[in-house]
């Protein structure tokens, strides 16, 4: 499938996501990985996409980006996906 058809078929979802399940849906697989082997793949994708945009990873402002937004995804945008780290539900 071109890209071009895949983006269009995301357009057309638009908002109008159907949840299911009040499961997370995670393969299988999921925790196969450690932590530091996420970080290190994860590092790998946003060094490619800051290359993409033209970014220059080499200037101090930006030397650690890659590490320090995987990091953020392992351990604190993502990091209650892990059993063991799963926050308690809680009303507000």
């Amino acid at each position: 499938m071109d890209l071009e058809k895949q983006l269009k078929e995301i357009e057309a979802l638009g908002n109008d996501h159907v949840g299911t399940s009040p499961d997370t849906p995670l393969r299988a697989d999921a925790f196969e990985m450690s932590d530091i082997e996420k970080i290190a793949s994860i590092k790998k994708d946003v060094a490619n996409i800051l290359n993409t945009l033209g970014m220059d990873l080499t200037d101090d402002s930006l030397k650690g980006t890659p590490n320090r937004v995987a990091k953020m995804f392992v351990q604190e945008l993502f990091g209650g996906l892990h059993p063991d780290r799963k926050p308690k539900a809680s009303t507000f």
